[in-house]
């Protein structure tokens, strides 16, 4: 399935799944250098995509983080 993958998570009710890639490659201008935006690195987003998975699956997601201090702070 290729979808938003904010809203999809988001409103994902009772499936799961084996894989997810997630390439969202986009940013936005308060966040110049973080790819995709911090709201698909959060606690609340990374919770929910845990929620949609299969207990032995697959996560992949695509980060472009330019600033290492940023890059730091998302990834603790």
């Amino acid at each position: 399935m290729i979808a938003d993958a904010y809203h999809f998570v988001k409103e994902s009710k009772s499936e799961t799944y084996d894989l997810v890639f997630m390439d969202v490659c986009y940013e936005q201008k308060d966040e110049e250098g973080i790819s995709p935006p911090r709201h698909f690195l959060g606690p609340d987003f990374i919770g929910k995509l845990h929620c949609i998975m299969k207990k032995e699956s697959v996560c992949a997601i695509n980060t472009i983080i330019k600033n290492e201090e940023k890059k730091k702070e998302l990834l603790n």
